[in-house]
């Protein structure tokens, strides 16, 4: 029988929209299957609500929420002391779930100062069963490892939501270690360390820090590699799996971050070689050839004379493709502006 948790995945995962999954779980729910109980119906409103949420239906997000909620405060009335272990963590991932899905709707309606409370009920549920976990039947490490990877995601919310840099990198350094703990190999915990640590990255490189921007963002890339090998096989085509291209465009992400961030440090020499290595692997994208426009200028001025108009018109061929790629705004304009003056030199 598949649990909750991998019903609740598995949508997420191979549902390509907001509104494919809102069909799907408004599925689950009508179904007249006995296979959920009332606590796993309860977990599937709320990511019926965080569609809702997601497509800005923010009153009736709220109103399932209130629903779930409902539940959870009269059978927690009825607990026991004899309440099976595994049944009660199961009302904590539900309370988390509440707590996660009500932040995450007021963020989306741009209320993030009502979404932070609600983040934090939602890690404050989790210690509660963090502090007896050693003591934990070998039965109940399915639902620690839900409650983990959902504390997770929390610090993750925390962050984004955080009023302050310093806020957003200490919530971010919380979850990346307790991702870093997690068990790769049978949770899904460890994957917020990839996400977490591009995060970390960003908020250090807009802080100015770029040396160690750099080497947050080669971590994430190591950790993104890692995951597309042990996914394995082809990552290309229609034919390829879901995850394995969604583990590939992660991974391209997170070393073109790291090219990125080298640009803006001063090193365009190591931004050249890590981003044209990514082309030399069939990852591209508009930004990698974006910031290789730039970096083959840069080249471009700092070469001998007899170099610069090869570096010109490979400038000039990496700002069409980024165009072709869907570079738009002030920024393709720019790249327009660099293909007319460098093209017929």
């Amino acid at each position: 029988m598949t649990s909750i948790t991998d019903t609740i995945f598995a949508v997420w995962d191979l549902t390509p929209n907001s509104a494919g999954a809102q069909a799907r779980f408004a599925e689950l729910l009508s179904s007249s299957t006995t296979e959920f109980s009332d606590v796993d119906k309860a977990q599937l409103q709320t990511q019926l609500a965080r569609t809702l949420g997601l497509q800005n239906h923010f009153e009736d997000a709220h109103k399932l929420l209130d629903e779930a909620e409902q539940f959870f405060r009269t059978e927690q009335t009825k607990s026991v002391e004899s309440t099976p272990a595994t049944l009660k963590q199961s009302f904590v991932v539900l309370k988390m779930r509440i707590e996660l899905e009500r932040g995450r709707v007021y963020n989306s309606a741009g209320m993030p100062e009502h979404a932070e409370p609600h983040f934090l009920a939602a890690c404050e549920a989790a210690a509660s069963v963090e502090k007896s976990a050693g003591d934990q039947d070998p039965s109940t490490i399915d639902a620690l490892e839900i409650i983990s990877y959902l504390k997770i995601d929390a610090l993750h919310m925390l962050a984004i939501v955080a009023t302050s840099n310093a806020l957003r990198v200490s919530y971010a350094n919380q979850g990346i270690a307790l991702a870093r703990d997690a068990d790769r190999a049978r949770g899904r915990s460890y994957t917020w360390l990839g996400p977490l640590l591009n995060n970390l990255g960003w908020d250090t490189l807009e802080a100015g820090d770029f040396k160690n921007a750099i080497v947050v963002f080669q971590e994430a890339a190591e950790v993104r590699r890692d995951e597309l090998d042990l996914l394995g096989g082809d990552h290309s085509g229609e034919e390829g799996d879901k995850r394995k291209r969604k583990a590939f465009t992660s991974w391209k992400i997170a070393v073109w971050s790291v090219g990125h961030a080298q640009m803006q440090a001063g090193k365009e020499e190591d931004a050249y070689d890590t981003l044209t290595n990514l082309l030399k692997q069939d990852a591209d994208g508009p930004s990698i050839r974006e910031d290789l426009t730039h970096i083959c200028l840069w080249k471009a001025k700092r070469s001998e004379r007899g170099e610069a108009p090869e570096y010109e018109r490979m400038a000039v061929e990496h700002a069409k493709r980024a165009l072709e790629l869907g570079v738009d705004g002030l920024k393709a304009d720019s790249l327009r502006d660099i293909i007319a003056k460098y093209s017929n030199i």
